[in-house]
């Protein structure tokens, strides 16, 4: 009942509002970013702009990610990234996602939950109290991809609302380019949506296209960054030449949880 009744763009407009206090990062990314800046877009058009972290913070990330421990994938511990996607090919799989335990993974922790993202999430929310939900993607071209597993990758045009209100962080750990599997977003959803496509499902392209004007598609070398309000439309296209590897953050304004490694904070106290 709770998320069909958030699910309509009034219920939603009228119980959440973003605070807007600022934090500049001079240290994350190439250039000096204000999380205000970043919380305006994503409140007028549910997507920020596409950021770049530094090479030496992603390639920590990239390397404390590449161990067995990270890769378990189908009862299956993977000894690194390669060897994931090289098993990934040969049993045709086409996406793989895998939980990400952040009491072990302390570089990961210590980025998505640093002051600059804090800011933003807990601003943004309108709340301290945050649960994160951090996992892998893998993503890979299939030859005759049908329908049905489009839908099961998130190829296929939807929106969230496992919560009343919830943030995405995506993080790009290779390049990633029109071939591989970029992110689309369809811009103002988070706010308003024809009203038939306010029930929470899957929608096709042609559906989407013929009836919004204003997309956005994230393309970006190795550590490209974004953040966006998935109660609007959004989907991966489907890689046809390369695969596509990224983070997936999730923070949320409630304590429902994806995974056992999800964890919960007070950033009042963090």
């Amino acid at each position: 009942i709770i998320k069909v009744f958030f699910s309509y763009n009034l219920f939603r407009s009228n119980f959440f509002k973003s605070k807007k206090t600022n934090y500049v990062e001079k240290k994350l990314f190439n250039k000096k970013v204000a999380s205000k800046e970043i919380i305006n877009q994503l409140e007028n058009d549910g997507i920020s702009s596409n950021l770049k972290i530094k090479k030496d913070i992603i390639n920590r990330i990239l390397k404390e990610l590449n161990n067995k421990e990270n890769l378990i994938f189908k009862n299956k511990n993977n000894k690194n990234i390669s060897e994931l996607i090289r098993e990934c090919k040969k049993n045709k799989i086409s996406r793989a996602v895998i939980p990400i335990n952040l009491k072990k993974n302390k570089k990961i922790l210590n980025l998505i939950t640093n002051n600059f993202f804090r800011n933003i999430s807990k601003n943004y929310l309108n709340t301290n109290k945050i649960v994160i939900n951090c996992s892998l993607f893998l993503s890979l071209p299939k030859k005759n991809i049908d329908s049905n597993e489009k839908i099961e990758s998130a190829q296929a045009f939807h929106f969230d609302n496992d919560f009343s209100k919830f943030l995405k962080l995506y993080i790009y750990l290779n390049d990633v380019n029109l071939n591989n599997g970029p992110h689309v977003y369809v811009k103002k959803t988070h706010k308003k949506k024809l009203q038939k496509h306010e029930i929470q499902k899957s929608f096709s392209d042609k559906q989407i296209y013929n009836s919004y004007n204003s997309f956005k598609t994230i393309v970006g070398k190795k550590g490209s960054v974004f953040l966006e309000d998935s109660f609007g439309f959004h989907k991966a296209i489907t890689p046809n030449k390369n695969y596509r590897l990224i983070l997936n953050i999730h923070y949320g304004n409630s304590n429902l949880k994806y995974s056992k490694y999800d964890k919960f904070f007070n950033f009042n106290n963090y």
